[in-house]
């Protein structure tokens, strides 16, 4: 596409934050600073935590424009079939607005890629179309949770139940953000 908007596009709606021009987010009342940046990828993290020993993280990830032919719906499910692939019990929890066309997506992994022990991870997912570019973007929050013994599967769907309560009106209410 060359920098060419997508069709459908209109000008960038500047009344919402620039995620290339953000160095911080502040989402569930906590302040997450950028830490890592990589091909439209940009990862906030506590202040006092590293990007290799996190509790939290947000990320933004700016679908690139050669994929802007998949729309959000079908991001989203590639990503349910991926963890499906990799994580074969464990459930996804997927909703859409209607009104707005956001799709939402819950996912938990049993092992978290954090090396400093073992930890599960509760990831939150947002995705939506940048009506100024017509790209796609993943707002993404994760959590990782001390796992020193394996939780029953009772156990795990009262604590998807808990963070789910706690994160998914936050997710909801965090605002949009243009490339």
């Amino acid at each position: 596409m060359n920098g060419a908007k997508a069709p459908g596009a209109v000008a960038p709606d500047l009344s919402r934050p620039s995620i290339a021009q953000t160095h911080s987010v502040i989402f569930d009342g906590k302040t997450f600073v950028l830490k890592f940046q990589k091909n439209g990828l940009r990862e906030y993290f506590p202040e006092n935590e590293s990007v290799e020993a996190w509790n939290e993280r947000v990320d933004f990830t700016v679908v690139p424009a050669e994929l802007n032919r998949f729309e959000p719906l079908e991001l989203r499910t590639r990503t349910v079939q991926l963890h499906q692939k990799e994580n074969p019990q464990m459930p996804a929890i997927m909703s859409t607005d209607n009104r707005t066309g956001i799709l939402y997506l819950m996912l938990f992994y049993p092992s978290a890629l954090r090396k400093d022990g073992h930890f599960c991870e509760y990831s939150f997912f947002k995705y939506y179309r940048d009506s100024g570019t017509g790209q796609t973007i993943i707002f993404h929050f994760a959590r990782n949770v001390p796992a020193d013994k394996p939780q029953t599967p009772a156990e795990l769907s009262q604590s998807v139940t808990a963070i789910g309560q706690e994160i998914v009106p936050v997710i909801k209410a965090f605002p949009l953000y243009r490339p």
